[in-house]
């Protein structure tokens, strides 16, 4: 469930304005420290979560399911963005934007 629920957010959230150079394909992008501060969140929450079930010794699953909900919306952002940038990089590419 989170990653269709963090996959339709990527995809309406995730891509920022850029340029596509029509005949060599490069993109340029400003910079921005948003793409960073994604990724380390995406990243500490998972490193975060799998230390817990690393230490859980008792072998409680609720450190299980929050693993997996934790990883399913880091996955599922991460390919609504993609598919969302691959969309506005061939409709730039192909000068349709």
């Amino acid at each position: 469930m989170a990653f269709f629920a963090f996959a339709f957010l990527g995809f309406y959230t995730g891509v920022g304005k850029f340029t596509v150079d029509s005949e060599s394909g490069f993109v340029t992008s400003a910079g921005s420290p948003i793409p960073l501060v994604r990724n380390l969140v995406a990243f500490l929450a998972q490193y975060t979560y799998a230390i817990a079930v690393a230490f859980n010794v008792d072998g409680s699953s609720s450190f299980f399911a929050v693993d997996y909900a934790v990883s399913g919306a880091a996955t599922g952002y991460f390919i609504g963005w993609l598919m969302a940038f691959i969309g506005r990089y061939w409709d730039l590419r192909n000068h349709k934007a």
